[in-house]
């Protein structure tokens, strides 16, 4: 049977067929041993059940009238054509089991429900059915699943039991709550994956970011005071089933763009992941701006982008913040200027300073920058204002050198460049 499973699988054809096939033989395999029986129950006969329970106040549950049906009278049944589900008998005893979570649990399946269908009429499994048969036959070692699937193991104990199978080792998790401690639920629009993606957090920052609030690693001081982004890898050689904790864990918001924030950092490290990195900037720049090789935008060239991830990685917390209005300095150019006639002056001597320079040096900048103002006699906070309105066409924002470095020397002095010639054309 395993085999047969096997080869669907690995056929990539499996269907709704081969499920009801491979399910249909194995519910064949409780009914002959007496572990399952065919129900005729009608639907308008539950409703009634159901309806006497909530008047009597009771919990509504499955009577098994049909578990003593005769063989004879099933034989009958069945013989007529009428539509019949499969139930399990189910213990009336308490089971007991050893989650790896919770520790010694016990229960008692029949204080809150009757024989549960486990073959639907319609010749499909139902959900707990089809569960056990498949992870056996997918050879499942280990099920760690929500802790609201706790009371429904003692069933699949009872399954794996009928079957006589050896079951796998089953833990359940606490649940992950909203920062005030009230349920996640489907209804949030902001949990879903879809609003994540749309949102631009990246699939490992969400992964750091449960984790994180979820159990299963060491929680020490220094990872809580310094979270890092781990690949999957890394998080897998960390994982340690026994650190999970029994208590809910919340979901604090205020973090995940903190680990977004990191996953950029982690990114930017990793050559493969870097390129994707600039490529998205690229394609997210030329969406926000509609930039299409006009001469009113800065280059896009690979170079560009990395300086500006990397200068920009412990500024912004996801991608589009490198296209708020106090960073739109770095991909359009300035649209008018009003500079004084003495600052216009001092921009070739800039422009000179800068050409000499091999490379750009925040300290060197900052020098020459003073040095031109003390020799032109410009007040050193005029000329900075006037330059970051020059470079930027802001009043405020990042300081004159770090914008040269981010701009490089060529748009920097393409820039100064622009700045001079409208200046010129104006008088």
């Amino acid at each position: 049977m395993r085999d047969r499973y096997r080869e669907v699988l690995l056929a990539r054809t499996f269907s709704l067929k081969d499920c009801r096939c491979i399910s249909e033989d194995h519910v064949n395999i409780l009914v002959k041993n007496g572990s399952a029986y065919p129900c005729f129950c009608t639907n308008r006969r539950m409703q009634l059940i159901k309806r006497e329970a909530n008047r009597a106040q009771e919990i509504p549950k499955y009577d098994n009238k049909c578990r003593h049906l005769s063989a004879k009278e099933v034989e009958r049944r069945m013989g007529t054509g009428e539509p019949y589900c499969v139930r399990f008998k189910i213990s009336d005893k308490e089971e007991s089991f050893h989650d790896l979570i919770y520790g010694p649990i016990s229960y008692n399946v029949s204080l809150n429900e009757g024989d549960p269908v486990i073959f639907k009429s319609d010749g499909y499994p139902t959900y707990h059915f089809a569960n056990v048969v498949d992870d056996h036959l997918m050879e499942i070692s280990h099920v760690l699943r929500g802790v609201e699937w706790q009371i429904s193991t003692t069933k699949h104990l009872l399954l794996y039991r009928a079957f006589g199978w050896d079951p796998p080792l089953y833990g359940h998790l606490p649940l992950l709550m909203n920062a005030d401690g009230t349920k996640l639920s489907k209804r949030q629009n902001d949990i879903r994956i879809s609003s994540y993606r749309e949102n631009y957090i990246f699939p490992l920052t969400l992964l750091n970011f449960i984790v994180n609030s979820g159990g299963g690693f060491e929680k020490d001081q220094e990872r809580h005071l310094k979270p890092q982004c781990y690949s999957i890898d890394e998080l897998c050689e960390q994982f340690d089933l026994s650190k999970i904790n029994s208590h809910s864990g919340k979901l604090m918001g205020d973090r995940l763009l903190e680990f977004n924030r990191l996953e950029i950092k982690r990114q930017l490290k990793n050559d493969d992941e870097r390129q994707r990195l600039i490529e998205n900037t690229r394609a997210l720049a030329k969406k926000h701006f509609e930039i299409r090789n006009s001469g009113n935008s800065v280059q896009l060239s690979d170079e560009f982008i990395g300086r500006v991830l990397d200068w920009s990685q412990n500024r912004i917390e996801k991608l589009p913040d490198l296209f708020s209005p106090s960073l739109a300095f770095v991909w359009t150019l300035p649209t008018s200027y009003n500079v004084d006639d003495n600052i216009s002056i001092a921009i070739p001597v800039l422009e000179e300073g800068l050409r000499k320079m091999e490379a750009i040096n925040k300290d060197e900048l900052n020098a020459l920058l003073r040095q031109i103002s003390n020799e032109r006699g410009l007040k050193y906070g005029l000329f900075m204002k006037s330059l970051r309105v020059i470079l930027s066409g802001l009043k405020e924002g990042p300081s004159v050198a770090e914008m040269i470095e981010i701009l490089g020397k060529e748009d920097t002095i393409r820039r100064l460049d622009l700045c001079l010639n409208k200046t010129t054309s104006m008088k």
